[in-house]
Protein backbone atom coordinates (compact mmCIF):
# COMPACT_ATOMS: atom_id res chain seq x y z
CA UNK A 1 0.00 0.00 0.00
CA UNK A 2 2.97 2.52 0.77
CA UNK A 3 4.23 1.75 -2.61
CA UNK A 4 1.23 2.06 -4.12
CA UNK A 5 0.58 5.65 -2.59
CA UNK A 6 3.96 7.01 -3.65
CA UNK A 7 4.83 5.24 -6.54
CA UNK A 8 4.74 8.41 -9.51
CA UNK A 9 3.55 5.93 -12.82
CA UNK A 10 0.74 4.72 -10.63
CA UNK A 11 0.06 7.84 -9.30
CA UNK A 12 -0.55 9.12 -13.34
CA UNK A 13 -3.10 6.39 -14.10
CA UNK A 14 -5.00 6.44 -10.71
CA UNK A 15 -4.91 10.65 -11.20
CA UNK A 16 -6.67 10.03 -14.47
CA UNK A 17 -8.81 7.60 -14.10
CA UNK A 18 -10.68 10.03 -11.36
CA UNK A 19 -10.41 12.28 -13.96
CA UNK A 20 -12.09 11.01 -16.39
CA UNK A 21 -14.55 9.69 -13.82
CA UNK A 22 -15.16 13.63 -12.73
CA UNK A 23 -15.92 14.03 -16.70
CA UNK A 24 -18.10 11.19 -16.37
CA UNK A 25 -20.08 12.44 -13.33
CA UNK A 26 -20.39 16.21 -14.37
CA UNK A 27 -21.84 14.77 -18.24
CA UNK A 28 -24.05 12.82 -16.19
CA UNK A 29 -25.22 15.90 -14.33
CA UNK A 30 -25.39 18.17 -16.61
CA UNK A 31 -27.82 15.80 -19.08
CA UNK A 32 -29.76 14.31 -15.74
CA UNK A 33 -30.68 18.37 -15.05
CA UNK A 34 -31.79 19.17 -18.96
CA UNK A 35 -33.21 15.72 -19.84
CA UNK A 36 -34.89 14.27 -16.40
CA UNK A 37 -36.20 10.71 -16.69
CA UNK A 38 -35.02 10.21 -20.66
CA UNK A 39 -31.32 9.55 -18.83
CA UNK A 40 -33.20 6.85 -17.67
CA UNK A 41 -32.33 4.81 -21.28
CA UNK A 42 -29.15 4.84 -20.69
CA UNK A 43 -28.44 5.03 -16.71
CA UNK A 44 -28.06 1.33 -16.56
CA UNK A 45 -24.82 1.76 -19.36
CA UNK A 46 -23.37 4.77 -17.03
CA UNK A 47 -23.86 3.08 -14.20
CA UNK A 48 -22.14 -0.28 -15.38
CA UNK A 49 -19.44 1.56 -16.78
CA UNK A 50 -18.75 3.27 -13.75
CA UNK A 51 -18.86 0.45 -11.77
CA UNK A 52 -15.83 -0.87 -13.71
CA UNK A 53 -18.55 -3.67 -15.31
CA UNK A 54 -18.34 -5.11 -19.11
CA UNK A 55 -20.06 -2.73 -21.19
CA UNK A 56 -21.78 -3.74 -24.45
CA UNK A 57 -20.88 -0.53 -26.17
CA UNK A 58 -22.58 -1.44 -29.48
CA UNK A 59 -25.85 -1.54 -27.45
CA UNK A 60 -25.26 1.62 -25.36
CA UNK A 61 -24.41 3.44 -28.57
CA UNK A 62 -28.00 2.16 -30.32
CA UNK A 63 -29.96 3.29 -26.67
CA UNK A 64 -28.10 6.33 -26.75
CA UNK A 65 -29.68 7.51 -30.03
CA UNK A 66 -32.77 5.95 -28.80
CA UNK A 67 -32.26 8.67 -26.28
CA UNK A 68 -31.68 11.57 -28.35
CA UNK A 69 -34.53 10.88 -30.58
CA UNK A 70 -36.70 10.91 -27.17
CA UNK A 71 -35.50 14.22 -26.26
CA UNK A 72 -36.37 15.92 -29.71
CA UNK A 73 -39.42 13.94 -29.88
CA UNK A 74 -41.45 17.31 -28.94
CA UNK A 75 -39.81 18.84 -32.97
CA UNK A 76 -40.41 16.14 -34.72
CA UNK A 77 -44.17 16.81 -35.59
CA UNK A 78 -45.60 20.33 -37.86
CA UNK A 79 -48.17 22.78 -36.81
CA UNK A 80 -50.37 24.78 -39.56
CA UNK A 81 -50.73 28.56 -39.22
CA UNK A 82 -53.57 29.47 -41.61
CA UNK A 83 -52.49 28.67 -44.73
CA UNK A 84 -48.92 27.70 -43.86
CA UNK A 85 -47.31 24.75 -42.57
CA UNK A 86 -44.34 25.10 -40.21
CA UNK A 87 -42.09 22.26 -39.10
CA UNK A 88 -41.42 22.84 -35.29
CA UNK A 89 -37.83 22.53 -35.45
CA UNK A 90 -38.12 26.18 -36.25
CA UNK A 91 -39.72 26.89 -32.83
CA UNK A 92 -36.69 24.81 -31.24
CA UNK A 93 -34.78 26.60 -28.76
CA UNK A 94 -30.96 27.32 -28.36
CA UNK A 95 -30.76 24.73 -25.95
CA UNK A 96 -33.74 23.01 -26.69
CA UNK A 97 -33.91 19.08 -27.32
CA UNK A 98 -30.26 17.90 -28.73
CA UNK A 99 -28.93 21.37 -29.44
CA UNK A 100 -28.31 21.18 -26.00
CA UNK A 101 -25.64 18.89 -26.30
CA UNK A 102 -24.96 19.37 -29.96
CA UNK A 103 -21.52 20.30 -29.51
CA UNK A 104 -20.59 17.36 -27.92
CA UNK A 105 -23.60 14.62 -29.08
CA UNK A 106 -21.96 11.79 -27.55
CA UNK A 107 -20.43 13.07 -24.48
CA UNK A 108 -21.51 10.84 -22.09
CA UNK A 109 -21.12 7.53 -24.60
CA UNK A 110 -17.66 9.04 -24.69
CA UNK A 111 -16.97 9.30 -21.31
CA UNK A 112 -17.66 6.15 -20.31
CA UNK A 113 -15.51 4.92 -22.50
CA UNK A 114 -12.57 7.19 -21.59
CA UNK A 115 -12.97 5.95 -18.12
CA UNK A 116 -13.37 2.64 -18.84
CA UNK A 117 -9.97 2.72 -20.83
CA UNK A 118 -8.37 4.69 -17.50
CA UNK A 119 -9.56 2.71 -15.29
CA UNK A 120 -8.19 -0.42 -17.27
CA UNK A 121 -4.99 1.16 -17.48
CA UNK A 122 -4.98 1.52 -13.66
CA UNK A 123 -6.18 -1.98 -12.60
CA UNK A 124 -3.03 -2.81 -14.89
CA UNK A 125 -0.81 -0.50 -13.41
CA UNK A 126 -1.73 -2.02 -9.95
CA UNK A 127 -1.65 -5.53 -10.91
CA UNK A 128 2.10 -5.23 -12.27
CA UNK A 129 3.13 -2.97 -9.35
CA UNK A 130 1.70 -5.78 -6.78
CA UNK A 131 3.63 -8.47 -9.13
CA UNK A 132 7.36 -6.42 -9.25
CA UNK A 133 6.87 -6.08 -5.02
CA UNK A 134 6.16 -9.29 -4.49
CA UNK A 135 8.32 -11.00 -6.90
CA UNK A 136 11.50 -8.66 -5.84
CA UNK A 137 10.55 -9.42 -2.03
CA UNK A 138 10.23 -13.27 -2.87
CA UNK A 139 14.06 -13.44 -4.19
CA UNK A 140 15.28 -10.70 -1.52
CA UNK A 141 14.60 -13.40 0.90
CA UNK A 142 15.66 -16.35 -0.60
CA UNK A 143 18.98 -14.22 -1.06
CA UNK A 144 18.75 -13.50 3.00
CA UNK A 145 18.41 -17.40 3.19
CA UNK A 146 21.34 -18.05 1.41
CA UNK A 147 23.22 -14.97 3.41
CA UNK A 148 22.67 -17.15 6.73
CA UNK A 149 23.43 -20.23 5.53
CA UNK A 150 26.85 -19.08 3.93
CA UNK A 151 26.87 -17.36 7.73
CA UNK A 152 26.23 -20.81 9.61
CA UNK A 153 28.35 -22.99 7.60
CA UNK A 154 31.28 -20.14 8.28
CA UNK A 155 30.78 -20.30 11.97
CA UNK A 156 31.10 -23.95 11.60
CA UNK A 157 34.08 -24.03 9.76
CA UNK A 158 35.50 -21.33 12.70
CA UNK A 159 34.37 -23.95 15.39
CA UNK A 160 35.90 -26.75 13.16
CA UNK A 161 39.22 -24.68 13.27
CA UNK A 162 39.61 -23.71 16.19
CA UNK A 163 38.91 -27.81 17.81
CA UNK A 164 41.85 -28.34 14.82
CA UNK A 165 44.11 -25.97 16.39
CA UNK A 166 43.77 -27.43 20.05
CA UNK A 167 44.18 -30.56 18.92
CA UNK A 168 47.18 -29.86 16.87
CA UNK A 169 48.61 -28.16 20.15
CA UNK A 170 48.76 -31.87 21.79
CA UNK A 171 49.68 -33.14 18.98
CA UNK A 172 46.70 -34.69 17.81
CA UNK A 173 46.59 -33.27 14.21
CA UNK A 174 49.01 -32.34 12.05
CA UNK A 175 50.09 -29.07 10.01
CA UNK A 176 47.85 -30.22 6.69
CA UNK A 177 44.49 -30.89 8.64
CA UNK A 178 45.32 -27.42 10.08
CA UNK A 179 45.41 -26.13 6.72
CA UNK A 180 42.82 -27.72 5.26
CA UNK A 181 40.49 -25.95 7.86
CA UNK A 182 42.07 -22.81 8.30
CA UNK A 183 41.53 -22.45 3.45
CA UNK A 184 37.93 -23.96 4.49
CA UNK A 185 36.95 -21.36 7.21
CA UNK A 186 39.12 -18.87 4.91
CA UNK A 187 36.78 -20.06 1.84
CA UNK A 188 33.48 -20.11 3.87
CA UNK A 189 33.84 -16.34 4.91
CA UNK A 190 34.37 -15.06 1.41
CA UNK A 191 31.06 -16.81 0.43
CA UNK A 192 29.59 -15.13 3.52
CA UNK A 193 30.69 -11.83 2.42
CA UNK A 194 29.80 -11.88 -1.19
CA UNK A 195 26.44 -13.46 0.27
CA UNK A 196 25.67 -10.08 2.38
CA UNK A 197 27.23 -7.96 -0.58
CA UNK A 198 24.48 -9.64 -3.08
CA UNK A 199 22.02 -9.42 -0.47
CA UNK A 200 22.74 -5.53 -0.16
CA UNK A 201 22.50 -4.90 -3.73
CA UNK A 202 18.85 -6.66 -3.90
CA UNK A 203 17.66 -4.89 -0.57
CA UNK A 204 18.88 -1.99 -2.04
CA UNK A 205 17.16 -2.46 -5.60
CA UNK A 206 13.87 -3.40 -3.33
CA UNK A 207 13.84 -0.13 -1.19
CA UNK A 208 14.00 1.75 -4.41
CA UNK A 209 11.19 0.36 -6.14
CA UNK A 210 9.18 0.35 -2.90
CA UNK A 211 9.73 4.46 -3.02
CA UNK A 212 12.07 4.10 -0.06
CA UNK A 213 9.39 1.98 2.45
CA UNK A 214 12.87 -0.21 3.68
CA UNK A 215 14.59 2.96 4.32
CA UNK A 216 11.72 4.52 6.11
CA UNK A 217 11.20 0.68 8.00
CA UNK A 218 14.79 0.66 9.31
CA UNK A 219 14.59 4.22 10.54
CA UNK A 220 11.62 2.78 12.63
CA UNK A 221 9.47 5.47 10.87
CA UNK A 222 5.68 4.64 10.07
CA UNK A 223 5.00 3.47 6.16
CA UNK A 224 1.03 3.70 6.51
CA UNK A 225 -0.48 5.71 4.18
CA UNK A 226 -2.85 7.21 6.40
CA UNK A 227 -0.03 8.49 9.30
CA UNK A 228 0.37 11.57 7.44
CA UNK A 229 4.01 10.95 6.44
CA UNK A 230 5.62 12.37 2.78
CA UNK A 231 6.63 15.93 4.23
CA UNK A 232 6.59 18.22 6.75
CA UNK A 233 3.30 19.23 8.62
CA UNK A 234 1.91 22.33 9.69
CA UNK A 235 2.66 21.47 13.45
CA UNK A 236 6.56 21.14 12.83
CA UNK A 237 6.74 24.36 10.21
CA UNK A 238 4.69 26.62 11.72
CA UNK A 239 3.15 25.83 14.98
CA UNK A 240 0.04 27.52 16.32
CA UNK A 241 -0.78 27.02 20.37
CA UNK A 242 -4.55 28.00 19.73
CA UNK A 243 -7.23 25.92 18.38
CA UNK A 244 -7.59 25.80 14.36
CA UNK A 245 -8.53 23.91 11.60
CA UNK A 246 -6.69 22.30 8.33
CA UNK A 247 -8.23 21.61 5.31
CA UNK A 248 -6.96 19.84 1.65
CA UNK A 249 -7.80 17.87 -1.19
CA UNK A 250 -6.46 14.62 -3.01
CA UNK A 251 -6.58 15.37 -7.07
CA UNK A 252 -6.52 11.82 -7.61
CA UNK A 253 -9.07 10.91 -5.06
CA UNK A 254 -11.07 13.97 -5.32
CA UNK A 255 -11.45 14.21 -2.03
CA UNK A 256 -10.78 16.31 0.92
CA UNK A 257 -9.99 16.37 4.22
CA UNK A 258 -10.36 17.98 7.25
CA UNK A 259 -9.37 18.55 10.67
CA UNK A 260 -9.40 20.31 14.18
CA UNK A 261 -6.51 20.19 16.38
CA UNK A 262 -7.11 21.75 20.31
CA UNK A 263 -4.75 22.19 22.67
CA UNK A 264 -4.16 20.15 25.80
CA UNK A 265 -6.02 22.03 29.05
CA UNK A 266 -9.01 24.21 26.44
CA UNK A 267 -11.54 25.82 27.97
CA UNK A 268 -14.88 24.88 26.85
CA UNK A 269 -13.67 21.29 26.44
CA UNK A 270 -13.97 19.96 22.65
CA UNK A 271 -13.31 16.65 21.88
CA UNK A 272 -15.70 16.05 18.55
CA UNK A 273 -17.10 17.78 15.37
CA UNK A 274 -18.92 18.08 12.82
CA UNK A 275 -18.95 19.33 9.06
CA UNK A 276 -21.87 21.44 7.66
CA UNK A 277 -22.23 23.02 4.48
CA UNK A 278 -25.66 24.98 3.32
CA UNK A 279 -27.51 23.59 6.35
CA UNK A 280 -26.45 19.54 5.21
CA UNK A 281 -24.07 17.44 7.56
CA UNK A 282 -21.19 16.31 5.84
CA UNK A 283 -20.44 12.65 6.68
CA UNK A 284 -19.93 11.87 10.66
CA UNK A 285 -18.92 13.25 13.90
CA UNK A 286 -15.55 12.80 14.10
CA UNK A 287 -13.22 13.25 17.12
CA UNK A 288 -10.97 15.65 17.52
CA UNK A 289 -7.79 14.48 16.69
CA UNK A 290 -8.88 12.48 13.14
CA UNK A 291 -9.86 13.85 10.02
CA UNK A 292 -13.13 13.49 8.21
CA UNK A 293 -12.60 12.56 4.15
CA UNK A 294 -15.44 13.26 2.12
CA UNK A 295 -15.76 14.01 -1.76
CA UNK A 296 -14.60 17.42 -3.00
CA UNK A 297 -17.84 17.74 -5.05
CA UNK A 298 -19.38 17.66 -1.98
CA UNK A 299 -17.97 21.41 -1.09
CA UNK A 300 -16.87 22.51 -4.29
CA UNK A 301 -19.17 25.53 -5.00
CA UNK A 302 -19.38 26.69 -1.76
CA UNK A 303 -16.24 28.34 -0.18
CA UNK A 304 -17.67 28.60 3.50
CA UNK A 305 -17.54 25.55 5.93
CA UNK A 306 -19.04 25.60 9.22
CA UNK A 307 -17.79 23.76 11.95
CA UNK A 308 -19.79 22.35 14.92
CA UNK A 309 -18.01 21.70 18.15
CA UNK A 310 -19.18 19.41 20.43
CA UNK A 311 -18.10 17.91 24.37
CA UNK A 312 -19.82 13.99 24.59
CA UNK A 313 -22.94 14.76 23.35
CA UNK A 314 -23.29 18.35 24.51
CA UNK A 315 -23.04 21.22 22.01
CA UNK A 316 -20.59 23.46 22.75
CA UNK A 317 -20.53 26.55 19.77
CA UNK A 318 -19.39 26.64 16.28
CA UNK A 319 -17.18 27.93 13.44
CA UNK A 320 -17.77 29.19 10.12
CA UNK A 321 -14.49 28.66 8.19
CA UNK A 322 -13.18 29.40 4.92
CA UNK A 323 -12.72 26.63 2.50
CA UNK A 324 -10.16 28.18 0.62
CA UNK A 325 -8.14 28.71 3.06
CA UNK A 326 -5.77 25.47 4.04
CA UNK A 327 -5.45 26.04 7.71
CA UNK A 328 -5.99 28.93 10.21
CA UNK A 329 -6.91 29.71 13.81
CA UNK A 330 -10.72 28.65 15.13
CA UNK A 331 -12.32 31.99 16.83
CA UNK A 332 -13.61 29.73 19.86
CA UNK A 333 -13.14 32.35 22.97
CA UNK A 334 -11.51 30.17 26.07
CA UNK A 335 -8.14 29.63 28.07
CA UNK A 336 -6.10 26.75 27.74
CA UNK A 337 -3.55 25.96 31.10
CA UNK A 338 -0.32 26.04 29.76
CA UNK A 339 1.31 26.07 33.18
CA UNK A 340 3.88 22.70 32.76
CA UNK A 341 3.10 20.36 35.52
CA UNK A 342 6.55 19.80 37.57
CA UNK A 343 8.13 16.76 36.62
CA UNK A 344 8.48 14.18 39.17
CA UNK A 345 11.58 12.33 40.37
CA UNK A 346 11.42 8.66 40.72
CA UNK A 347 14.77 7.63 41.24
CA UNK A 348 18.48 8.27 40.18
CA UNK A 349 20.88 6.51 38.02
CA UNK A 350 24.93 5.55 37.33
CA UNK A 351 26.55 4.09 34.20
CA UNK A 352 29.88 3.04 34.14
CA UNK A 353 31.78 3.01 31.14
CA UNK A 354 34.78 0.18 30.66
CA UNK A 355 37.31 0.14 27.32
CA UNK A 356 37.70 -2.72 25.52
CA UNK A 357 39.95 -2.51 22.67
CA UNK A 358 38.62 -0.19 19.90
CA UNK A 359 35.64 -0.70 21.54
CA UNK A 360 33.22 0.56 25.03
CA UNK A 361 30.69 -1.21 27.18
CA UNK A 362 28.70 0.55 29.31
CA UNK A 363 26.86 -0.31 32.20
CA UNK A 364 23.34 1.44 33.42
CA UNK A 365 22.25 1.08 36.87
CA UNK A 366 18.88 2.28 38.14
CA UNK A 367 18.12 3.21 42.18
CA UNK A 368 14.63 3.99 42.48
CA UNK A 369 12.76 5.42 44.88
CA UNK A 370 10.77 2.86 47.14
CA UNK A 371 7.30 4.39 46.61
CA UNK A 372 7.78 3.27 42.62
CA UNK A 373 5.74 0.70 41.96
CA UNK A 374 8.50 -0.99 39.28
CA UNK A 375 9.45 -4.87 39.45
CA UNK A 376 11.10 -4.73 35.19
CA UNK A 377 12.10 -1.86 32.98
CA UNK A 378 12.93 -1.92 29.05
CA UNK A 379 14.76 0.93 27.31
CA UNK A 380 13.82 2.39 24.14
CA UNK A 381 13.93 5.56 21.79
CA UNK A 382 13.03 7.15 18.33
CA UNK A 383 9.25 8.63 18.44
CA UNK A 384 8.23 5.18 17.91
CA UNK A 385 9.13 3.48 20.69
CA UNK A 386 11.89 1.19 19.15
CA UNK A 387 12.95 -0.91 21.44
CA UNK A 388 17.36 -1.20 22.69
CA UNK A 389 15.89 -4.17 25.16
CA UNK A 390 14.60 -7.61 23.35
CA UNK A 391 12.49 -7.94 26.99
CA UNK A 392 11.92 -6.48 30.02
CA UNK A 393 14.97 -6.46 32.62
CA UNK A 394 14.12 -7.45 36.42
CA UNK A 395 14.36 -3.67 38.02
CA UNK A 396 17.75 -4.93 39.73
CA UNK A 397 19.75 -6.36 36.81
CA UNK A 398 21.57 -3.65 35.21
CA UNK A 399 21.72 -2.90 31.41
CA UNK A 400 24.64 -3.41 29.56
CA UNK A 401 25.24 -2.02 26.02
CA UNK A 402 27.69 -0.89 23.42
CA UNK A 403 28.63 3.21 24.28
CA UNK A 404 28.68 3.68 20.44
CA UNK A 405 24.87 2.58 20.44
CA UNK A 406 23.75 5.26 22.60
CA UNK A 407 26.34 8.00 22.81
CA UNK A 408 23.89 10.09 25.16
CA UNK A 409 20.59 8.93 27.45
CA UNK A 410 18.93 12.55 26.47
CA UNK A 411 17.19 10.97 24.03
CA UNK A 412 16.38 7.36 25.65
CA UNK A 413 12.80 6.31 27.13
CA UNK A 414 12.71 4.29 30.11
CA UNK A 415 9.66 2.36 30.54
CA UNK A 416 8.33 0.83 34.39
CA UNK A 417 6.23 -2.32 34.42
CA UNK A 418 4.86 -2.96 37.60
CA UNK A 419 3.95 -6.60 39.46
CA UNK A 420 1.36 -7.28 36.67
CA UNK A 421 3.36 -6.32 33.69
CA UNK A 422 1.45 -3.48 32.73
CA UNK A 423 3.11 0.05 32.13
CA UNK A 424 3.33 1.89 35.36
CA UNK A 425 5.53 4.83 34.58
CA UNK A 426 7.78 6.55 31.43
CA UNK A 427 10.22 8.39 32.43
CA UNK A 428 13.12 10.12 31.17
CA UNK A 429 16.89 10.41 31.77
CA UNK A 430 17.99 13.87 33.31
CA UNK A 431 21.89 13.70 32.19
CA UNK A 432 22.85 17.11 34.02
CA UNK A 433 21.64 15.52 37.60
CA UNK A 434 21.37 11.86 36.68
CA UNK A 435 17.94 12.15 37.97
CA UNK A 436 14.90 9.92 36.74
CA UNK A 437 12.13 12.47 35.97
CA UNK A 438 8.77 11.07 35.22
CA UNK A 439 7.25 12.15 31.72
Amino acid sequence: EYTLANDHNYYISKTAASTCLLNLNAYESLMRNQYGDKMNIIQNYINMARSGMDVDYAAFQLKYREMIKAVDKPWTFNIRILFFTFTMEWFKGAISGSRYIEDELYAVYTACMDYAAAEKDRQGAEKELRGDVEDSYDLLVVQYKAYLAALKASETSKRNLDTVLALNKVGKADYSEVKDARDLYQENQLEAVDSLASYNEMLYSFDRLTCGAVTKYMRGESISVSSGGGGDSFADIDPISDPYYYIYTSVSDMAFSIGVSIPNGFNPTINSFEVWIEETQIGERTRVGRELTHLALDYQDSSEITLRFYNGSNYVTECVIDASVPRDVLPIEGSAETEAEEETELGSYSVDTTPTGSLSTSKLTLKLNSGVDAKTYTISYGDHGSFYTSEPLSIDEDFSYLTLLIVSLDDVTLNLYGSDGSLSETARFDTETQKILRV
